[in-house]
């Protein structure tokens, strides 16, 4: 489904990638991993169109990502959870999910209704604006901005930090469930429990490198690794 061959990416004159190859596969979920600063949301950014990398290339069901937009890129069938979230202040809930509903072919239709029905806290505050929602609250909000475009693969950054544990839970109950529903996920986040749990294949980035990569269930019992690649 994606394929990143030898990613390269700069900021300026100072690279960050250097050579980053991955892949996710249909119905499959991936982790990248990596302490701060080696190039995990640089990659992610490269990949949705925020970046124009220097060399290498990515392709998305054999369509080649080089010359498009970012706009254009998520049309394909990208769900994006960008670090930060990134959500309109002064809409309110409804208005912002509404917003963002599409229907696409050969994908599950995803709809107000049902984020809703995902994220019960969500239908409460639905009529609230955007911007006046807790931190657990806000993300939640940008997971379902994400799946009412109906996405073919799901692109979170930092999905649960510095959320509250009941919170976080929650999104790991979700993103399970997607997973079950086949849905492609490719997920950055720093619970490697968790992660592992979902994750059918990680990778780890070291100073913009592919330091590590292989099965979630090789990776959870190498706490030499773990340490080594992620601790800190």
């Amino acid at each position: 489904m994606l394929n990143v061959a030898g990613l390269e990416a700069s900021y300026g004159s100072s690279q960050v990638l250097f050579g980053v190859s991955l892949t996710v596969s249909e119905g499959q979920a991936v982790a990248l991993l990596g302490r701060n600063g080696m190039g995990k949301t640089t990659t992610i950014k490269s990949i949705v169109g925020a970046l124009t990398p220097t060399r290498g290339s990515i392709t998305f069901n054999g369509t080649s990502l080089a010359k498009l937009r970012d706009y254009e890129i998520c049309r394909l069938g990208f769900g994006y959870v960008p670090e930060g979230r990134r959500i309109f202040q002064h809409l309110t809930v409804q208005e912002q999910l509404d917003a963002f509903v599409r229907k696409r072919d050969n994908a599950r239709n995803w709809n107000t209704a049902d984020v809703f029905e995902l994220f019960p806290a969500l239908a409460a505050r639905r009529r609230s604006a955007s911007g006046l929602l807790s931190g657990g609250e806000q993300q939640m909000l940008a997971i379902g901005r994400a799946l009412v475009t109906s996405p073919r693969l799901i692109i979170l950054d930092e999905a649960t930090e510095g959320l509250a544990p009941v919170i976080r839970d929650r999104i790991w109950s979700v993103l399970a469930e997607l997973k079950r529903q086949k849905l492609s996920i490719l997920i950055v986040d720093k619970n490697i429990d968790d992660i592992m749990a979902l994750a059918d294949y990680a990778y780890i980035l070291n100073k913009g490198t592919v330091a590590w990569s292989g099965t979630a269930e090789a990776l959870l019992p190498d706490r030499e690794t773990q340490q080594r690649l992620l601790a800190v």
